[in-house]
């Protein structure tokens, strides 16, 4: 398994760049010399003592090319990008779109990499990546990929979380190189031309968009069309909410992502019909078979978008196919080890997309655990054979990639081997079906209804088992923490195990028994301190209240009636997981009346444990005495002067939340500054978070 010597290295030299990214000009003279000794190392010494003097200087190679192409891939370290020419109001960028822009109900959202920068009657040569959001109109709905657009206006940094372990969407962007965005009027930008972009994805783009007008008059409603276009084409841009929820909540999302599964379909029905159809002679039939498989593997992978799992099976079955030219057998580690080099030789940040991550360890894990489960077990008929086997499959993925799910998503999908049982053989049926539609749709309608319409009600009926499952009583254990470093325990004592299994070491299963205790004994200490902890929040949500009493796994949340419950869980629900909250409450601040044991709310006035609160929502009533009070929330609107609340108040700090007008907010914070007022924003200073 070579390459697994290579890229081990390789990808540790990923992480110092992204992290500690310093410039090290030298290492560019240092890595020719270094694969040179390495040469000469491989080629001269023959003494097997001395053979770790190549293993070292090839290892040390790799992870000096890892860090050097990792930091000039990051596209900020370019002298040439585009935010060294922005000014601070008005800018002027070209540059063209890049991906299929994203149509939402007000807006559409385009990836624009931009060739020219700077202010009016500037031509800065520039380059760099912008998210773009247009209002939604007859023009902006006809953008596509190639076209190339001139922008005016401000261009912003995107912006870290506001609110506690929220989803971090500036560092989820920052990984795929875009760290500024615009939001442009109708009268600020213009489409300068069109058909620019690479001509075979160009034609990729505008196949898929054709396909898919195939699927919308077959699969008419919403969640049919969902599933079936993530199923086929790997389009998930309009995914309905509910669908998208089910899927994630009964682990079958994976499903949803075109992955190995699809393209290794792709690739036995490729092979199939070429053999059925094709006679040649043996050599020249294994050859053109090959190339007739690799075109159509990698033609798939255009058409479905080219994410990190339809990369990694593309470049896997590329290495199959091309041992099968040869007549030379690929070993899946090293074929894994091979793909993996080669995606992060060509993009090192995919090293941090969740898809990348996933895919990898669930193959790895199938192929190592699968085999071991699978055996337990002796099935005696065919069909408890294959159900076994699907079973097992399951059970090796959900083992493998446990740790690394719970730590991004914070739920376990109790019947993940249940849905695997019917997911895994429709996403056959349905990738099938679908490829048989555009073909029978592009000869005759007629004949694409005798396939369009079984496909529709097939999914329809694989949704309702979904919902079904998701349904069932304790389907999803929901609002598990665990930190990276828990994680990473996780996975040594995984190893320990793997190990240990393949060479029956008792010694190994100790090690990996212990790390497990150990992780459980660490997790468990830090769910006693953090319960102990008491908590305030006053969130930052867009024109709305949002406030959390945090203690003993308990949250009292006090929101404004108009608050939905989609923002209320967005804002809340990381924070909670984190609080390990089992129970929470909801009050309205337009009617607060309630007390106990820990928090008392009684009109405007809080008190939590010693703590004082006043949410000021109007103009303040003089009642002859000061109202004594440690924090003075400002929501609502209300008509004050700041230099006027010491008339009516004794406070420590004023915290002005994101239900007021920004005007307004701005105002008061200044004046806070000419009073030596304490003052927290949290439209522009994040949540405010009190601990005690």
């Amino acid at each position: 398994m070579p390459f697994l010597r290579v890229v081990l290295p390789y990808i540790l030299g990923i992480f110092p760049a992204l992290y500690f990214n310093v410039r090290l000009d030298i290492l560019w003279w240092i890595i020719p010399v270094l694969f040179l000794f390495s040469v000469f190392a491989h080629q001269s010494i023959t003494d097997f003592r001395y053979r770790w003097v190549f293993g070292a200087s090839l290892s040390l190679l790799m992870f000096t090319l890892g860090y050097q192409m990792t930091f000039r891939h990051l596209e900020l370290n370019s002298p040439r990008h585009f935010s060294h020419f922005l000014h601070a109001e008005e800018n002027v960028l070209e540059g063209e779109i890049t991906d299929m822009p994203i149509v939402k109900a007000e807006r559409v959202k385009v990836n624009l990499s931009v060739s020219k920068a700077g202010n009016y009657g500037e031509n800065n040569a520039a380059e760099g990546n912008v998210l773009v959001y247009l209002n939604r109109d007859s023009l902006s709905e006809n953008l596509a990929y190639g076209d190339r657009l001139f922008i005016f206006g401000r261009i912003s940094e995107i912006s870290p979380p506001s609110n506690p372990h929220a989803f971090d969407y500036r560092n989820y962007l920052h990984f795929q190189n875009i760290h500024y965005q615009a939001f442009i009027a109708d009268d600020e930008w213009t489409k300068s031309a069109a058909g620019g972009g690479w001509w075979l994805r160009k034609t990729a783009f505008k196949a898929r968009k054709k396909l898919l007008i195939i699927l919308r008059k077959y699969l008419p409603d919403e969640q049919t069309f969902s599933v079936g276009s993530a199923l086929i084409l790997g389009y998930k841009d309009e995914m309905d909410d509910e669908v998208r929820t089910a899927y994630a909540q009964t682990g079958a999302m994976h499903v949803l992502a075109v992955s190995g599964l699809h393209v290794g379909l792709i690739y036995l029905l490729l092979g199939w019909l070429f053999d059925k159809i094709v006679r040649l002679p043996g050599r020249r039939m294994r050859w053109y078979r090959g190339v007739v498989c690799f075109v159509g593997i990698w033609a798939f992978a255009l058409l479905t978008g080219l994410s990190p799992s339809v990369m990694r099976a593309a470049t896997m079955f590329s290495v199959i196919i091309g041992g099968s030219m040869f007549l030379r057998t690929a070993r899946i580690y090293n074929s894994l080890a091979f793909s993996a080099f080669l995606l992060l030789l060509l993009n090192p940040l995919l090293i941090m997309s969740v898809g990348f991550q996933l895919s990898y360890l669930a193959v790895t894990g199938i192929v190592y655990f699968q085999p071991k489960i699978y055996s337990l077990y002796i099935c005696e008929n065919k069909f408890t054979r294959f159900v076994w086997q699907l079973v097992s499959v399951s059970l090796a993925a959900q083992f493998v990639t446990l740790p690394l799910s719970l730590y991004y998503f914070h739920q376990f999908p109790v019947y993940f081997w249940l849905s695997g049982l019917i997911v895994v053989p429709a996403a056959s049926v349905i990738l099938s079906c679908g490829l048989l539609l555009f073909f029978l749709e592009s000869i005759s309608g007629v004949l694409g209804m005798l396939v369009g319409v079984p496909l529709y009600y097939f999914i329809k009926f694989i949704n309702l088992l979904i919902f079904g499952i998701q349904k069932l009583p304790g389907s999803i254990i929901e609002g598990i923490w665990i930190s990276g470093t828990t994680a990473l325990l996780l996975y040594v004592g995984i190893a320990f195990l793997a190990v240990s299994i393949n060479t029956r070491h008792g010694r190994k299963i100790t090690y990996g028994m212990l790390i497990l205790t150990g992780v459980f004994i660490l997790s468990a200490f830090q769910k006693g301190a953090v319960i102990n902890n008491r908590q305030v929040t006053v969130y930052d949500v867009y024109k709305n209240t949002l406030i959390d009493f945090i203690s003993n796994g308990q949250a009292i949340s006090l929101t404004n009636k108009e608050l939905s419950e989609r923002n209320y869980s967005f804002a809340v629900q990381n924070n909670h997981f984190a609080q390990y909250v089992n129970n929470r409450k909801i009050f309205h601040i337009e009617n607060m009346n309630h007390a106990d044991d820990v928090l008392y709310l009684h009109r405007n006035f809080i008190q939590y444990y010693d703590k004082r609160f006043y949410v000021l929502d109007a103009v303040p009533k003089g009642t002859g005495q000061k109202i004594r009070t440690d924090y003075l929330i400002i929501r609502g609107n209300p008509y004050v002067k700041i230099e006027e609340l010491s008339d009516f108040f004794t406070f420590q700090k004023i915290i002005i939340d994101n239900s007021n007008s920004r005007y307004k907010a701005q105002k008061w914070r200044e004046q806070c500054r000419e009073n030596n007022l304490r003052c927290h924003y949290t439209a522009e200073d994040g949540a405010w978070v009190l601990n005690f």
